[in-house]
């Protein structure tokens, strides 16, 4: 019988970029013996181009959810979120690790949703600080209200969040 911890990670691209080497580290760096690893991600690339390009180049199980894109569409969210659910549904991680701010807001509600036991939220990043022009992410008025209240609200389902610098956790 497998007693491993299965743990899923979710982000919404594997660009070449900082969060996903922090993604592709933990992978990598768990004990194989006591962890099951799997990664679900959006299908965009980048400019900077993309860590899956190249079959094995992530040591886990990957599955791609084709609504997960990092601009915000509401109803492609909708469709995103479903598929999370779905998904989860068959892996049934004992952790979900929300990687960034769109896919820890989804992957908090399809976790709970899903029934995983432990969701963590790993922002990197803080979308609402002054000057971070995020795509999507408006500068202020009633469309900024409700992605604060909705990324609030998702928090609530995390059973822990992390920061990747003091900066961060004092903006939490």
């Amino acid at each position: 019988m497998d007693n491993k911890i299965r743990v899923c990670h979710l982000i919404t691209r594997m660009i070449k970029g900082g969060a996903q080497k922090v993604v592709v580290s933990l992978i990598e760096g768990v004990d194989r013996r006591r962890f099951d690893s799997s990664l679900l991600t959006g299908p965009q690339a980048g400019e900077e181009g993309t860590l899956l390009e190249e079959p094995g180049s992530v040591a886990c199980n990957v599955r791609v959810i084709p609504d997960l894109v990092r601009e915000i569409e509401p109803f492609r969210d909708l469709r995103a979120l479903a598929g999370l659910c779905g998904t989860l549904q068959n892996l049934r991680p004992d952790i979900l690790h929300c990687h960034t701010y769109k896919a820890g807001v989804l992957g908090c509600y399809a976790g709970m949703l899903s029934g995983v036991r432990r969701v963590v939220f790993s922002p990197h990043g803080h979308i609402f600080d002054q000057g971070s022009h995020i795509p999507g992410v408006p500068a202020s008025g009633a469309r900024l209200s409700a992605l604060y209240w909705l990324t609030r609200s998702a928090q609530v389902c995390a059973d822990a969040i992390t920061a990747v610098s003091p900066s961060d956790m004092e903006s939490q």
